[in-house]
């Protein structure tokens, strides 16, 4: 394995000591569709509680971490989830985009 290359195998695991994802960039809710562009955003209500049914913007293999204030998740774009989640701003959510879904990691 090369330097800086992280490698599994259905038989091995990998640790990770330290995972650096950047400053949280807060997102105002509008509409049901939103746009992310890194991997942790706090999303916050223009008024009222909002519904964000499809978030844009990832590709392939991503992670996208959400907290939230008067923000709901729900089932319907591209969001791959069971029932509504309601974010909260002191726990944060996992999400990896599989197959064109943002999908939550328990």
């Amino acid at each position: 394995m090369k330097e800086g290359v992280v490698q599994a195998a259905l038989d091995e695991r990998v640790t990770i000591w330290k995972l650096n994802i950047g400053p949280s960039e807060s997102i105002l809710v509008t509409n049901d569709t939103v746009q992310v562009n890194s991997t942790l955003h706090h999303f916050m209500s223009s008024g009222g509680t909002k519904i964000v049914k499809t978030i844009t913007g990832g590709v392939e293999g991503d992670l996208l971490v959400l907290t939230g204030h008067k923000v709901k998740l729900a089932k319907g774009g591209n969001i791959n989830i069971n029932s509504k989640i309601r974010l909260k701003e002191n726990k944060a959510i996992l999400f990896v985009y599989i197959n064109t879904l943002w999908t939550r990691i328990n």
